[in-house]
């Protein structure tokens, strides 16, 4: 082929033209890069089209299950009594005497060897879930033992069927005892969640 027909050649590594080829080069270099923009276009286009299944943010399906630390689920008492915690059939909040029933004294109601003082005051749908969340968290202080007598004044009863979780709160402390149908199974310190227990049952007294 000859200059005369208008084909070009690149000369390398300057990429420069051959006289006499100029306008037909232009018009190739147009159609190229006319097709490259387009192919880019419809790329991102399917890109940006499809789900990213990896994103770190994306929303957990509706119905994933709750993880809860196996040491939290022992401290509870098994999976029957974090299943009763987390999904309670009612949530009762109860004020007890911080100061533990002496023996062959009659009491009326008791949660534990406390008496109780006012309740039950039926917890609200959502501050039971705020509760629950709460405690399900590995929020306790596992190394840690307290020189602090055990002086409760809130209780909070979790039914499920026949499973029966009561926690008795000392704010005093910042400790809380769990006893699964009346029978103690876990006692803890909660100092990283006392702010968040607080305003929950200051909405549900």
């Amino acid at each position: 082929m000859t200059k005369a027909q208008g084909i070009f050649k690149f000369q390398i590594p300057n990429l420069c033209l051959e006289r006499g080829s100029i306008d037909s080069s232009l018009d190739v270099w147009h159609f190229v890069g006319m097709k490259f923009f387009s192919i880019l276009f419809v790329c991102a286009w399917i890109s940006g089209c499809q789900p990213d299944a990896s994103a770190p943010n994306a929303a957990p399906a509706p119905d994933a299950p709750r993880k809860v630390a196996p040491k939290v689920i022992k401290l509870f008492g098994g999976e029957q009594a974090m299943a009763a915690v987390l999904e309670p059939d009612t949530v009762q909040a109860f004020k007890v005497n911080s100061v533990n029933i002496q023996k062959g004294e009659e009491v009326e109601s008791r949660i534990g060897k406390y008496r109780i003082l006012a309740g039950p005051v039926t917890v609200k749908e959502k501050d039971a879930a705020d509760l629950a969340n709460i405690l399900a968290k590995n929020i306790y202080d596992w190394e840690m033992a307290k020189a602090c007598e055990f002086q409760p004044g809130i209780a909070v009863r979790f039914t499920k069927g026949e499973v029966v979780v009561e926690v008795l709160f000392c704010f005093k402390c910042e400790e809380m005892k769990i006893l699964l149908n009346d029978k103690s199974v876990g006692y803890e310190g909660f100092d990283r969640a006392t702010k968040q227990l607080d305003e929950v049952f200051r909405r549900t007294f």
